[in-house]
This record gives C-alpha cells, sequence and structure tokens, in this order.
C-alpha cells in the first residue's frame, strides 16, 4: 500500500497534477452532488418524458466533467485536445422537455466545481438551487389556469343547443374549441374548454350530457391528466 502512495505521490510531483487524496475528494463530492440535484430532478419532475436514463446521465455527467477540469488543469494544449475529442461525441437523445437542459447545464457546472474544489460554491448553489425548484413546483409558477377540462361529445344537428342549459349549470365559463359537421350522419362534433363551478362534480356533467336528447360520444378530460405541450 505504502509503494502505491509512492508512485501516486511520485507522479503527482512530475506533473504537478492533484494528489490522490483530492483526486478522490473531487469525485466523491461530485458523484454526492451530481445525485443531490438528480434528486430535486426526481421530486419536481412532471410530464410524460420522465427517462430513468437520463436521472442516471445526470450523476454521470457531474463526475465526468470533474474529471475534465482535472486532467485539463491550466493547461490550455490539453483544453483544445479535449475539446476536439468530444465533437466526435453526438448525443441521440432528445430533450422534451426545456427544463432538462437547465438540469444538464447544473451538472455541468457541479461537475466543474468539483474538479477545480470549489465546494463551498457548488455545495451552497445545490441548496439554492434546490429551494428554487421546489418552490417553483409548489407554487405551480408559470401555469396558465384559464380552463379545468376539456370536453368533446356529438350532438344531433337538429336541436343541437339541447347541451347549453347543461353546461351553463356546471361551467363558470365555456369556450368552444371546435366544431365540425357530419351531414351524413347529421351530427356536429363539439369540443368545449371548461371552466368549472365545481371541479368535483365533472361526473355529475357527464351523466346530465349523456343522458341529454341527441347528445353521444361524451368524453372529458380533466386539466390534471393532460399532457404539457
Amino acid at each position: 500500500m505504502n509503494e502505491l502512495t509512492n508512485f501516486f505521490a511520485g507522479i503527482q510531483a512530475m506533473t504537478n497534477a492533484p494528489s490522490l487524496g483530492m483526486i478522490l475528494a473531487s469525485l466523491a463530492f461530485a458523484f454526492l452532488a451530481g445525485q443531490a440535484v438528480a434528486w430535486i430532478y426526481m421530486w419536481t419532475h412532471s410530464g410524460v418524458s420522465y427517462s430513468r436514463s437520463f436521472v442516471q446521465s445526470l450523476v454521470l455527467l457531474a463526475i465526468i466533467m470533474a474529471l475534465v477540469m482535472m486532467v485539463v488543469g491550466s493547461n490550455v494544449v490539453v483544453a483544445f485536445g479535449l475539446i476536439g475529442a468530444l465533437t466526435v461525441i453526438r448525443f441521440r437523445n432528445v430533450l422534451k422537455d426545456t427544463r432538462d437542459t437547465t438540469y444538464v447545464f447544473m451538472e455541468i457546472v457541479v461537475g466543474l466545481g468539483a474538479g477545480t474544489t470549489n465546494f463551498l460554491a457548488i455545495t451552497v448553489g445545490v441548496v439554492f438551487f434546490a429551494l428554487v425548484m421546489m418552490y417553483l413546483k409548489t407554487t405551480g409558477f408559470g401555469t396558465r389556469h384559464g380552463h379545468d377540462a376539456l370536453l368533446r361529445f356529438e350532438a344531433l344537428t337538429e336541436g343541437s343547443d339541447s347541451f347549453i342549459d347543461v353546461l351553463a349549470r356546471h361551467c363558470r365559463r365555456s369556450d368552444i374549441v371546435s366544431q365540425r359537421a357530419d351531414s351524413v350522419r347529421g351530427v356536429m362534433d363539439y369540443s368545449y374548454r371548461l371552466l368549472l363551478r365545481d371541479p368535483q362534480r365533472t361526473d355529475e356533467l357527464v351523466r346530465e350530457l349523456t343522458a341529454t336528447e341527441g347528445v353521444s360520444g361524451v368524453s372529458l378530460l380533466r386539466q390534471e391528466d393532460q399532457s404539457e405541450v
């Protein structure tokens, strides 16, 4: 063990590279901080674009960036060499959520900080980043609550206004999105965005519409069940 330690110490002395202890400390810190950011992503993620491989890549990215910084150091030649090597890499995965790009960039910063031993700055930064993301998640910042549900149904062309009273009873506002006539079947296909008086009574709305004469094919999709585009 002493011989191995002396061997690494000799390399470090000759190349002016970080010591073995500092390398291990930087990699361990990059791993822990990278996992912290990955956990934040898992807690705050919403939508259908979740990927386990992406979460694991976040952790690995921080470690790789820490290694890059330790290899580069202050050597400009090595830095340009790494840039040339990295241009060969092509990532086939397309990020579906723009916020995912933010996490990738954060992991790069974590790796850079770990590789340059800026442990305090990264620790404070990760904690602050976590607080901001939890705030955005909890408050739903950026959400525009213009409607509660999307309603679709068919109504006979003759007497097709029979559903208006039902919508008026259950909705504070009903905005028509589209209507399409089917002359062969003699029906109109309607789509409405609804702002409900009581979002808990959607089943009652569907039952009343289904029971309305001339109305068929009723389907209602609540806002929380819709994927954000």
